[in-house]
């Protein structure tokens, strides 16, 4: 296969923001190593919460029940959390031999760069251009402590459910142009169910605006209609566990909040600099092009903004969990800025740019936020609560106490 220029400077461009993401990501908070000797990068415990469990359903062989270990000794307590990344983190641990507290933490970082990645394709249903002038935005991801929280703080059921959220709004796009779409819907919005609930509630609420903004087809019902009962079957065993125990220990009650209360730094428009500003412009020309043209990438965009706010109307720390991902989510604002004025320059110079000048422009953007931010990125001079003296005084505890012992 003989690839053209402008597809080997698109993919070029993709591996160079997928490496910086990693870069600043995990690359740093691991010392730039693939394995180590303990957890590092875990500031917070339940960052230890989520590796424990993991660990519990490897060395037990499944997940019927809660290790009693971290249970008070119940032995009995059927596992109620949601599955999906503990799941994935063992089976990467068979697989590779790594430890589970390093192959949990590879999963919550390729989310991120698949999760930019898939937002690049939904973009690009839009505009290619503004999608390759958007990419560039989501390396401040782990610069600001509003959104990498969500990685060091332990937020990682959230940040799963972040990427379903992401891959569930590619595929409802997909709706009029694939065969059998419910397929790939159903899919992952039982991911999202599985990951963490009140995503796949951010889901269907998007599915309720799609209706109303997007299609009234009667396609658009049937395939919604099939989605929802694989979704159902596939997930039953685990909403009937969530009912009977988040749902009563966590009901929805209607409050406001305006910080995480305790569970790290919450993300705001503003944190972003002077680029907020390109962002804000973004979002009124998104706002305008959304009512006129019915351009589904914005809608997708407009809406993670709006429930980003919902802390407002009871869905408390969980709006805020959605800002994790919102250097990704977001980002599209920040093209749509770029690329409107760049095109106003072009023409006044009456130019006029192919994509493989976009894509130039933006390796060159990248590298440019990558410097800017370069002061922000963890280094691994911060590898976590953990060292090597405590783990292995944990170690040994678990190797010379009887199991049952509390």
């Amino acid at each position: 296969m003989v690839y053209s220029r402008e597809k080997t400077a698109e993919v070029l461009f993709i591996l160079l923001v997928s490496g910086l993401l990693l870069w600043t990501g995990i690359a740093g908070i691991w010392g730039h190593k693939i394995q180590h000797d303990y957890p590092q990068g875990y500031f917070a415990t339940d960052a230890f919460q989520h590796q424990t469990r993991a660990q519990w359903i490897k060395d037990n062989g499944n997940y019927l029940l809660e290790g009693p270990y971290y249970s008070s000794n119940f032995n009995d307590i059927i596992g109620f959390y949601p599955p999906i990344l503990n799941h994935a983190a063992v089976l990467l641990s068979i697989v590779s031999g790594f430890e589970v507290y390093d192959t949990i933490q590879i999963i919550i970082f390729l989310g991120a760069v698949f999760g930019a990645l898939t937002m690049y394709l939904i973009i690009s249903e839009f505009n290619k251009k503004v999608a390759v002038l958007s990419m560039p935005f989501v390396l401040f991801l782990f610069a600001l402590n509003g959104s990498r929280v969500g990685w060091l703080w332990g937020h990682w059921p959230s940040l799963i459910g972040n990427f379903f959220l992401v891959v569930f709004f590619w595929s409802m796009m997909k709706c009029e142009k694939i065969k059998k779409p419910y397929l790939l819907i159903a899919l992952f919005l039982s991911g999202a169910f599985m990951a963490h609930t009140v995503f796949a509630i951010f889901a269907l609420l998007f599915i309720l605006v799609y209706f109303f903004f997007v299609s009234k087809k009667v396609e658009y019902v049937k395939t919604i209609f099939f989605s929802s009962i694989l979704c159902f079957f596939a997930t039953f065993y685990f909403i009937n566990i969530f009912i009977h125990t988040w749902l009563k220990t966590q009901p929805y009650k209607f409050s406001i909040i305006t910080s995480l209360q305790g569970f790290g730094d919450i993300l705001n428009l503003t944190d972003f600099g002077y680029y907020s500003i390109l962002v804000f412009i973004g979002i009124v020309l998104g706002l305008i092009l959304a009512v006129k043209n019915k351009e589904k990438a914005i809608i997708v965009s407009l809406f993670i903004l709006l429930a980003g706010f919902t802390n407002y109307i009871g869905f408390e720390r969980r709006a805020f969990n959605l800002r994790f991902f919102w250097p990704i989510t977001l980002s599209i604002f920040f093209g749509i800025t770029l690329y409107f004025l760049i095109n106003k320059f072009l023409t006044i110079i009456k130019k006029d740019f192919k994509l493989t000048h976009f894509l130039i422009l933006g390796i060159f953007l990248s590298l440019m936020v990558f410097y800017s931010l370069s002061g922000k990125y963890l280094s691994s001079e911060s590898a976590g609560l953990m060292n090597p003296q405590v783990w292995d005084t944990l170690t040994w505890i678990e190797k010379n106490t009887p199991v049952n012992s509390i």
